[in-house]
């Protein structure tokens, strides 16, 4: 049965991404990729006339689970089970596709294609054997794209996840960076239990990484959040306690974090 009762504006909601760095655009789509069960991922990215044309594409065997999931709002998700999966706030689709003019899903279970401008949404007949694509069109200036280009150099690929990056016809493999120390720490992190969201304390691996470009980050699993006051950049292999837009953490967790960190280079 049908429980949703709010409607979603998507000129309001566009207008309230549209100040944001167009680089969380990448971060969302790589991270849904990369929450998957996935070998190889790829990033194509070209700049025309003002326009981004940004695709991601991945080998996962299932693909994308449920079609529905990008255009659903706040819809209740396996990842928030899981402290392995960067997601939880199934929001990330719906922040990138409102900034689209045009944008494109096809996937092991189906397709789905919008035309934001014309409020249109339409189910395609098409399906991958395996993996899911997500192609958007969108708006932007050359240094919003630019920036959206140097942040894949800011991102940690897995060990065991192949990241193809492609700007503009020029190729190439993001390689894997080994970290200059990898400790265990107990940690905060979001999980869903008795079908609540809880904040609980769990151990987990922690990278350190020297700075890139005289730049320091705290990272989710490989995924930038934000810069950081640090000698150091914090790579944390499980969930991040963050806001709902993904750039920012909590002081306090980041306190404890730096004690951690600490006691690890105090030589």
């Amino acid at each position: 049965m049908k429980n949703n009762i709010f409607e979603v504006d998507v000129k309001g909601l566009r207008q309230l991404q549209s100040g944001k760095p167009k680089w969380f655009i990448v971060r969302e789509l790589l991270q849904n990729a990369m929450d998957e069960d996935i070998t190889q991922c790829t990033i194509y990215m070209r700049y025309e006339y003002g326009k981004a044309y940004v695709t991601v594409e991945d080998d996962s065997p299932i693909g994308f689970r449920d079609l529905t999931d990008a255009y659903t709002l706040f819809k209740d998700t396996y990842k928030r089970t899981d402290v392995k999966k960067r997601g939880r706030f199934n929001f990330g689709e719906k922040q990138v596709l409102c900034l689209a003019d045009n944008a494109r899903i096809i996937s092991t279970t189906g397709g789905v294609e919008f035309d934001i401008l014309k409020g249109k949404r339409t189910t395609l007949r098409k399906k991958r054997e395996k993996g899911s694509e997500i192609y958007v069109i969108i708006k932007m200036s050359k240094e919003d794209y630019n920036e959206c280009c140097t942040y894949c150099n800011d991102i940690l690929v897995p060990k065991d996840i192949r990241i193809i990056l492609s700007i503009d016809g020029n190729e190439q493999q993001l390689i894997y960076k080994n970290p200059h120390k990898t400790f265990s720490a107990k940690l905060i992190t979001e999980i869903k239990e008795d079908d609540k969201m809880k904040n609980v304390t769990r151990e987990t691996e922690v990278n350190i990484h020297l700075k890139n470009n005289n730049i320091s980050y705290i990272y989710e699993m490989g995924i930038p959040i934000c810069e950081i006051d640090c000698n150091y950049s914090i790579d944390v292999q499980q969930k991040v306690p963050l806001s709902n837009d993904r750039d920012k953490v909590d002081s306090k967790y980041l306190k404890t974090i730096y004690g951690e960190v600490l006691n690890q280079v105090i030589d």
